[in-house]
């Protein structure tokens, strides 16, 4: 791979070879998504071919609907709220916007709606209908999620705590996650990639309900010969959201196929926002961006949880052999972080009373704060922090390298004092 210029170079030449539609928002709107403009398998065909069919049937889905006020709006739809009169139930319905009034915007959404619909799954919006409004075009029917956007909350401490009685946001937000990567676990059992995982697809509804929407890009791993999804395999162009894109979604020549372990990046995209409050690939030019994103070397604070930034880090590694081998391994390092979590906590503070130990032990002897009481006052904080966040939880790496490093220091202290009996002692 080219480097340096080299790379910018080849990067410009390829940003020309653009849709308008991927072009502009990569250069205005990292955060909207990139939806596909082509066609061509033989899957893609025969999807076709049934939305012919289905527009061949007598229209008249919205007869029973009486539509209300918009509460969504995305890239491709608009989401209403509207009365199912002849069961008497709210309900949301999705519908092409104004200006995507045309074959290929029919078939997305139709396919989103054939997606969702075989996804049966609590974290997954059901569909109650799917069929053609008063014009001939096609719509959804959905359940109505009351709730808000976690893009909307993600941050807001005081909303979380207030809505949903959670006053530690780091554990409610990860919490989410978890129960979106149950969806998309279900997702993946039945061959299926989402492709557009970001906060602003996922719903929390009023009673802590967690939905993964925006299933409109999702590729299938299997072909199944219906022509309802469009095949990984022929997945060749960009699509997704540029600022959580991992590299194989940039749709380059000679990058590395769609797969499960794409969700795992976007996750792991998710988990940096978490940690950062902002997604990972950001810049003024779509230059930067996608230099970002083909790298894909994301920088954490130095105050993020040690374990969390590894699992981070580890599933948003550009290579996807690098990765997390699956979504339900992602999650698992997740919980096993929510329930070791105090023993983290511990070690944290521990380390704050070593990084002062090792401070008072550069100084100069006789420097004030140099005393060996107030030595020995600093060590023993820092070995009680440490000896009770590994007894929480044994396999704590940052309490083991703490105490070590502690310990020694105190040792080499004592030594450098002419005491060896007492360097044995800090032991």
């Amino acid at each position: 791979m080219a480097t340096g210029k080299g790379l910018a170079s080849d990067i410009e030449a390829w940003l020309e070879t653009l849709a308008v539609d991927a072009s502009r928002t990569l250069r205005q709107e990292p955060g909207s998504t990139i939806f596909p403009t082509k066609v061509r398998s033989t899957g893609g065909r025969k999807a076709m071919a049934m939305l012919e069919q289905l527009s061949g049937l007598s229209p008249g889905a919205s007869a029973q609907l009486k539509t209300g006020v918009t509460i969504g709006e995305g890239g491709m739809g608009i989401i209403r709220l509207a009365e199912q009169t002849a069961l008497g139930r709210t309900v949301a319905v999705k519908t092409l916007k104004g200006d995507k009034q045309d074959a290929a915007a029919a078939l997305d959404l139709l396919r989103e709606a054939w997606v969702t619909g075989a996804l049966e799954h609590p974290n997954i919006v059901p569909v109650h209908h799917v069929g053609l409004d008063d014009d001939g075009s096609p719509i959804i029917v959905l359940k109505r999620i009351e709730g808000a956007s976690w893009h909307d909350i993600l941050e807001d401490g005081d909303h979380v705590s207030a809505a949903y009685g959670a006053h530690d946001l780091l554990a409610w937000n990860l919490g989410i996650l978890l129960q979106v990567l149950n969806a998309l676990r279900f997702a993946h059992s039945r061959g299926i990639v989402h492709r557009d995982l970001k906060p602003s697809n996922v719903m929390v509804g009023e009673f802590g309900e967690v939905y993964l929407l925006d299933w409109g890009i999702a590729v299938s791993l299997r072909d199944d010969g219906s022509g309802r999804l469009p095949l990984a395999k022929d997945a060749d162009e960009m699509a997704g959201t540029p600022c959580y894109m991992a590299p194989e979604m940039l749709g380059r020549d000679g990058g590395p196929p769609l797969s499960e372990r794409t969700d795992v990046y976007l996750a792991g995209a998710v988990l940096f926002e978490i940690i950062t409050g902002g997604p990972p690939h950001q810049g003024k030019t779509a230059l930067e961006v996608v230099t970002s994103v083909i790298a894909s070397k994301p920088e954490l604070p130095p105050e993020a949880p040690p374990e969390l930034a590894r699992i981070c880090l580890r599933a948003m590694a550009p290579d996807p052999d690098d990765r997390h081998a699956s979504i339900d391994e992602l999650r698992l390092a997740i919980a096993s972080y929510l329930e070791h979590r105090g023993s983290a906590r511990l070690a944290a503070l521990a380390t704050d009373r070593k990084v002062e130990l090792l401070a008072r032990l550069a100084l100069p002897a006789g420097s004030p704060g140099r005393e060996r009481e107030e030595i020995y006052r600093l060590y023993g904080a820092c070995k009680f922090g440490f000896h009770e966040a590994l007894s929480a939880w044994r396999d704590n790496l940052e309490a083991r390298a703490g105490l070590t490093e502690a310990t020694v220091a105190v040792a080499e202290y004592e030594l450098a004092g002419s005491d060896p009996r007492a360097a044995v002692g800090a032991d």
